[in-house]
């Protein structure tokens, strides 16, 4: 798994909601609608790294 203080801030904020469901969505992001994240379920938060960059959170 890719390190850093961003990362680790991400991991710090986002392990608390891990198994809650979706129920309000902020910001914007070009590869998906942010609408679609509405009533899905957060089961991890992990940040996977390719020879691209960073994904964002992976879903197991």
């Amino acid at each position: 798994m890719p390190e850093g203080p961003s990362l680790r801030k991400f991991q710090l904020l986002t392990s608390p909601f891990v198994g809650q469901v979706v129920v309000k969505v902020g910001g914007s992001t070009r590869k998906i609608s942010v609408n679609d994240l509405n009533a899905l379920r957060l089961q991890d938060s992990q940040v996977s790294c390719t020879k691209d960059g960073l994904t964002g959170p992976q879903e197991v």
